[in-house]
């Protein structure tokens, strides 16, 4: 399984003007994806059998070769960890999770996505999509706001200017 195998980003994006077309493309990505990842659980699984078994005949290689010495176990884990095949052996392990972490959380993804296009469909039903009947000139409505603030500040000065000439005449 390669990296290029493991482009998520197109299945999991959602085309809010076609969503008949994701409805039915949906469940054939779900299981692309949910078979990618146990695929990717099974290497996974592979690779850290073959982690364990590579670690044990270096182990008992190191073992038969200085049977007569006697080691602590961290001298024998540490011949281990820098043994070339148990360096090999685990980077493979290490991609091996890797892998299997983008397949599941693209299975996951989609999870979302499916319950995303359930929303869609809802809001889609309920018109939300249909946009007003007469188009929206937004710079009339800021500019109606930016009126309305400036007539609300003379309307309060004006106000507070009776007021205060009411004070002074008292």
């Amino acid at each position: 399984m390669s990296e290029e195998n493991l482009d998520y980003e197109k299945d999991v994006s959602i085309d809010a003007e076609a969503l008949d077309v994701e409805w039915i493309n949906q469940p054939r990505i779900y299981m692309k994806w949910a078979k990618l990842s146990s695929i990717a659980e099974d290497k996974m699984k592979k690779a850290k059998e073959s982690l364990d078994f590579i670690d044990s005949t270096i182990d008992k290689e190191f073992r038969e070769k200085n049977s007569g010495n006697k080691f602590t176990e961290a001298v024998v884990k540490a011949y281990i960890e820098t043994h070339t095949l148990h360096k090999e052996a685990t980077e493979k392990f290490h991609n091996s999770i890797y892998q299997y972490n983008i397949c599941n959380n693209a299975v996951r993804a989609l999870d979302h996505k499916k319950t995303s296009l359930e929303n869609l469909v809802r809001l889609w039903g309920g018109a939300y999509f249909a946009g007003p009947k007469e188009p929206r000139d937004l710079k009339k409505i800021l500019s109606m706001q930016e009126q309305w603030k400036q007539k609300t500040e003379e309307k309060r000065s004006e106000i507070s200017e009776r007021i205060n000439s009411r004070r002074r005449r008292s």
